[in-house]
Formats: C-alpha cells, sequence, structure tokens
C-alpha cells in the first residue's frame, strides 16, 4: 500500500510542476528529535540541526520528484 500511496504523490506532484504550480511540503519535528516530511514520510531526513534538516529535506524531495529544488516549498511546522 506504501508503494501506491508514495507513487500517487510521486505523479501527482510531477503534474503540479509541469503546469507551474509549486507543492509544498512541511518539515516536522517528533518529540523524539527526528524530522519528517510530513507529505512523503518514506524520505528520510538525517537528524540534525533545523537549517541541515531543511536543507536535506530539499535535497531528498528534489531527488525525488526529479526536479529542480526551486520548483517546490518547504516549510518547517513549529
Amino acid at each position: 500500500m506504501t508503494r501506491s500511496i508514495e507513487g500517487s504523490a510521486l505523479q501527482a506532484s510531477q503534474r503540479m510542476i509541469a503546469r507551474g504550480e509549486r507543492p509544498a511540503y512541511r518539515l516536522r519535528m517528533g518529540q523524539d528529535g527526528r524530522w519528517t516530511i510530513t507529505e512523503a514520510p518514506w524520505l528520510g531526513v538525517a537528524p540534525a540541526s533545523r537549517p541541515e534538516a531543511l536543507t536535506d529535506a530539499v535535497g531528498a524531495i528534489s531527488e525525488w520528484l526529479d526536479c529542480d529544488p526551486g520548483a517546490f516549498d518547504v516549510a518547517v511546522d513549529e
């Protein structure tokens, strides 16, 4: 089931980018101190400081979507 969710999310994000839209992702730190990309929890984010986690998340999403890092937005939840 996870693969179908991941595949659907990938296709939806790539379609948005192709239409000139910017998909949005949220980076959140859990109570255990681990960072998670809310909309793509299967993408790993190394335990790090907030700026490093954001950089890591942008890189992981860009690689996953096979697009420029400027094609989407990532916000850090407080």
